[in-house]
């Protein structure tokens, strides 16, 4: 939509006729037409835009009880509300002074699922345009399919990353966006940086886009 500046129905129709199986979920069909209001970018003065944000922000809430960090622009703490945050209990021997434990719990590493067992069946792959290829995640681990179509760069939108013989091994460059296929995921703020790197990747070579 963006490089030929076409609308939703257009680009939809692009695609079908290369692929045979198309079917965004309308969350992202909504967020593809709401891209399209704004002119092909992320106008963040937008008023769809900030509604959009703002529920999102809301979806995230209600799910997590907090509010994310990525949602921290959308809404403001209330300056009326006075919150404290008290020192940590410390607890030491009495005999080295050691501490032993305390009130506040450990921040544990984010923990980051990796497809290296899978059976995702047999390859499904499309160019949709010179250079561009929608494939899944079949397509995207075949080291021998990615060779023998000169496949440079691979875009992963999806849950989780491809296994390390794709991204460490076999030389390709790779980006990863961790969404989800849900109509409530917040795919429009990953719209620009997806962009970027489809355009350097067809300048430098040949595309794969799996999801």
């Amino acid at each position: 939509m963006k490089k030929h500046q076409i609308s939703f129905d257009e680009a939809i129709e692009r695609v079908k006729s290369c692929r045979r199986f198309v079917g965004p979920n309308r969350g992202f069909i909504a967020q593809l037409c709401l891209y399209e209001d704004m002119g092909w970018c992320i106008d963040r003065d937008y008023l769809g835009f900030r509604l959009f944000r703002l529920q999102i922000s809301a979806d995230q809430i209600q799910k997590a009880k907090i509010l994310p960090q990525s949602c921290s622009d959308v809404i403001k703490p209330d300056p009326a509300k006075i919150t404290v945050n008290p020192e940590p209990i410390v607890y030491r021997c009495k005999k080295c002074r050691k501490k032993e434990r305390g009130s506040s719990k450990k921040k544990r590493k984010p923990v980051v699922l990796e497809r290296e067992d899978f059976d995702a069946g047999p390859t499904n792959l499309d160019l949709v345009e010179p250079g561009l290829w929608l494939g899944n995640l079949t397509a995207a681990t075949d080291l021998d399919n990615l060779e023998s179509r000169k496949i440079t760069h691979i875009l992963t939108v999806d849950s989780c990353p491809l296994p390390r013989k794709i991204t460490e091994l076999s030389g390709i460059t790779t980006k990863f966006i961790q969404v989800t296929d849900l109509p409530k995921e917040d795919l429009l703020s990953h719209f620009e940086e997806a962009y970027t790197f489809i355009q350097e990747g067809l300048k430098k070579g040949v595309v794969l886009v799996h999801w």
